[in-house]
């Protein structure tokens, strides 16, 4: 799921827990998590995998005339445009 931008704690002041899956933007980059961690790429760079550098279309229409490996964030889910031997197509990260 698309969490938006790391947030090391919540505003209560609890630290915010990313799951296996969680997308998020740090520094201008964006990132998965392979497995549940409160730390930023910066801090566990094994615990996330990037995915590139992006500006996100945030919309609830995909963008018009995208290009391969757009990113598009539709409500708190994120797809990127991709090719594959059958096309394209917007695939959720």
């Amino acid at each position: 799921m698309f969490r938006g931008y790391y947030k090391a704690k919540q505003s209560s002041g609890i630290a915010n827990v990313y799951n296996v899956g969680d997308t998020i933007l740090f520094e201008g980059s964006v990132y998965k998590a392979k497995k549940s961690t409160t730390k930023s790429p910066f801090e566990d760079k094994k615990t996330w995998k990037f995915i590139g550098i992006t500006e996100i279309y945030q919309s609830n229409t995909p963008p018009i005339n995208p290009v391969v490996g757009q990113h598009w964030e539709k409500e708190g889910k994120l797809y990127i445009y991709y090719k594959d031997i059958n096309g394209f197509s917007w695939v959720e990260v």
